[in-house]
């Protein structure tokens, strides 16, 4: 297991969220703290922070690793949010284990009419074209990781799929 914070020190709510945590601004931008006896990294660098977990949404950034599956909370702002994420980081809407599958199977999990929208958006919505870009690199999806889970929870949040539907493509 282990546990990261992507931090952003000239963001507000970022700052706060350290402050409650009872951290200084660290001296370095990639750092080991102490966090309720729990260790932690604290990221501070935004190429950094890009680099452990490509693209979360906002500062702060809760990074967890347990068996495998990476879990990102974004924004968090008490640690007891954090401690209520990791005990059940899917909440009530908790995937079946991943598995690992091809391309062609992940994409079965969209219906006809959002791969047609999806690729439609493909050079005009930048999330949408990250999406396809990091399909076309993959060799294989996973739905516990976390560019799959942050690519496919913007689009429901953005209104590309319906509400529900990333629970049930991250989730078949």
């Amino acid at each position: 297991m282990s546990i990261t914070i992507l931090h952003n020190p000239v963001d507000g709510v970022s700052r706060d969220f350290l402050a409650s945590l009872g951290l200084q601004e660290p001296d370095k931008d990639d750092t080991d703290v102490v966090v309720s006896g729990q260790p932690v990294r604290l990221i501070s660098d935004h190429a950094k922070a890009v680099a452990a977990c490509p693209g979360f949404g906002c500062y702060p950034v809760l990074v967890y690793e347990a068996d495998g599956a990476v879990h990102v909370l974004n924004g968090p702002t008490t640690w007891q949010q954090c401690l209520d994420f990791m005990n059940a980081p899917w909440g009530e809407n908790a995937p079946p284990v991943s598995r690992e599958m091809t391309r062609l199977e992940f994409l079965a999990r969209f219906t006809e009419a959002e791969l047609v929208l999806l690729k439609g958006l493909e050079f005009s919505d930048p999330n949408v074209g990250l999406f396809w870009e990091e399909w076309r690199a993959a060799t294989a999806i996973r739905t516990d990781d976390a560019r799959t889970v942050n690519a496919v929870q913007r689009m429901e949040a953005a209104g590309l799929i319906a509400a529900g539907r990333a629970a049930e493509i991250l989730g078949a």
